[in-house]
């Protein structure tokens, strides 16, 4: 199964700049970007770049994964320093060591490879 080109390219600049919709009206961070306040229902929102670093508010560690995937895989719920809130997988990190409230910091990894395509992406890795 190929990636949808429209939607990766229409989600690249979310993806690799980690763009967000920021309101004007209440300051609510939203990521991907949105049209919309999710909080307030504004219109008047504006670019920004997500903050690079954040705290695990939940977590999951699943055993059983495509081939080719890293596993175990831990993925988490994020809220990064600004208030957005991300999810993705963690890296470098021993699952026996995750716990919320764990401090962590987005970094740039492959995420995967399909039919020859290498996919790129962002994680989160333990701030030691």
């Amino acid at each position: 199964m190929a990636t949808a080109f429209p939607d990766f390219w229409r989600l690249s600049p979310s993806i690799y700049r980690l763009e967000a919709s920021k309101c004007k009206k209440c300051g609510k961070i939203m990521f991907p970007t949105r049209k919309i306040c999710i909080e307030c229902g504004s219109t008047d929102l504006e670019k920004v770049e997500v903050a690079r670093k954040g705290k695990i508010v939940t977590y999951t560690i699943s055993y059983i994964m495509p081939r080719g995937a890293e596993t175990p895989a831990i993925y988490a719920v994020v809220e990064m320093e600004d208030g957005a809130r991300l999810t993705g997988y963690l890296t470098e990190c021993d699952p026996k060591e995750v716990k919320v409230d764990m401090p962590v910091e987005i970094v740039f990894r492959r995420i995967s490879e399909e039919e020859g395509r290498v996919e790129y992406g962002y994680k989160f890795r333990p701030i030691r």
